[in-house]
C-alpha cells in the first residue's frame, strides 16, 4: 500500500524556542477535551480503510479522505455517516488515493491525490469540477502530494513527500512558483532549504508557510515567495518533541497543531514552537489514539483528528485558563 510507506517514513520531530513574557502578562494553561469520537465504517466493497484528510463544509458536516476505500465520507457534526464521494464512474483516474483535503469556503473541495499525483476539486455535494497535474518533476506536477494549505488571498500550497518541496498555485490550478530539493541523509548540517519527505502544510497567522520537514525533525518556516526563515525541531517522546509528526493545522487563535502518530497524541505550540498541551496525557494509563494522522483546527475551539490505524475521528475542544 503506497499510502503505508508513506506511513513508515515519517520521522518529523520538532522541538520549540521559548519567547519572552511580560512580567504583568498572566499565563495560559491550554489542555485539549475529547467531545466525541465515531467510527467510519468499511466501505462497501469491504476495503479497509485509511483515513487522512478532514476538511469542514459551511454547515459543520465533516469531510474525511478515505484513501484504501477511494472515497471522501460526509459526516454530521456528531458523527453521523450521511453520504460519500466516489469516483463517477468505474475505471476512472479520479480519487485513486484521496489524501488531503481542503475546503476553501466557496464550495470547493481541494483534494491531493497521493497515487493520482493530482489535486482534484469538487463540489461539496460530490460533482467533480476540474483537476491538474500528474506525475513528474516538473512545475505542476507532482509525486505523492500529502498536503494542501490556503492563503489569504486564495493560493494554494501543495506539498510534496518523494519531490520534497512545495509548490505554490492560484485557486485554479496556474502554476506560481515552487521550493525545496531533496536533502541528503547523511549531511545532517546541509542547508536548511533542503527537505526529506515532507509531510505535512499549513499558513500561519503571519502569512508564512509551515512545512513539517520529517526527515530532518524540522518545522520549516517560509515567506509566502518561499524564503527560508526558521526552523525548529528535536526527535523524541518527550512534551514538546515530535514522533512521526504526519499532519500540522493552525487554529483561528495561531496556535499550531499537529498529529504525533507513533507517540500516540495530539500536541499544541505556539507559532514560535512554544509547547502549550497535549492530548492524551502521559499518565493516561491507556493507549487513547493509535495513530493520529491528518489534524484540522476548525474556529478557536475544536481540533479533529483521523486515526489512520482505527478507522476514527475525534472532535477535541481546546481549554484554555489563565493562571500567574
Amino acid at each position: 500500500m503506497k499510502w503505508v510507506a508513506f506511513l513508515a517514513a515519517l520521522l518529523l520531530v520538532a522541538f520549540g524556542c521559548r519567547g519572552k513574557r511580560s512580567p504583568s502578562e498572566p499565563r495560559r494553561a491550554y489542555s485539549y477535551r475529547e467531545v466525541l469520537h465515531w467510527e467510519i465504517p468499511p466501505n462497501r466493497d469491504g476495503q479497509p480503510h485509511g483515513l487522512q484528510g478532514v476538511a469542514i463544509g459551511p454547515s459543520g458536516e465533516v469531510f474525511v479522505a478515505d484513501t484504501e476505500g477511494r472515497r471522501i465520507v460526509v459526516s454530521s457534526a456528531d458523527g453521523r455517516v450521511l453520504r460519500e464521494i466516489r469516483p463517477p464512474r468505474k475505471g476512472s483516474n479520479l480519487l485513486q488515493m484521496p489524501f488531503a483535503l481542503l475546503h476553501d469556503g466557496k464550495g470547493r473541495l481541494y483534494v491531493t491525490d497521493y497515487a493520482a499525483d493530482q489535486v482534484q476539486v469538487f463540489s461539496l455535494d460530490g460533482k467533480f469540477l476540474f483537476a491538474w497535474g500528474r506525475e513528474g518533476f516538473r512545475p505542476g506536477e507532482f509525486r505523492s502530494p500529502v498536503g494542501i494549505a490556503q492563503d489569504p488571498v486564495g493560493n494554494l500550497y501543495v506539498v510534496e513527500f518523494y519531490n520534497h518541496r512545495v509548490q505554490k498555485f492560484t485557486a485554479e490550478g496556474k502554476f506560481l512558483l515552487m521550493w525545496g530539493e531533496e536533502g541528503d541523509w547523511n549531511k545532517p548540517d546541509e542547508p536548511p532549504e533542503k527537505m526529506l519527505y515532507p509531510a505535512g502544510i499549513d499558513v500561519g497567522p503571519d502569512g508564512n508557510v509551515y512545512v513539517a520537514d520529517s526527515g530532518r525533525d524540522k518545522i520549516k518556516v517560509f515567506s509566502p515567495e518561499g524564503k527560508f526563515l526558521r526552523q525548529f525541531g528535536a526527535k523524541g517522546p518527550e512534551p514538546g518533541k515530535f514522533n512521526a509528526l504526519a499532519g500540522v493545522s493552525f487554529d483561528a487563535m495561531g496556535r499550531l497543531h499537529e498529529a504525533d502518530s507513533a507517540a500516540h497524541r495530539v500536541q499544541m505550540f505556539s507559532k514560535e514552537g512554544v509547547f502549550l498541551a497535549a492530548w492524551p496525557l502521559p499518565d493516561a494509563g491507556r493507549l487513547v489514539i493509535w495513530s493520529p494522522s491528518r489534524i484540522l483546527a476548525y474556529q478557536d475551539r475544536f481540533l479533529f483528528v483521523s486515526d489512520v490505524a482505527t478507522g476514527r475521528i475525534y472532535k477535541l475542544q481546546i481549554e484554555e485558563e489563565k493562571t500567574r
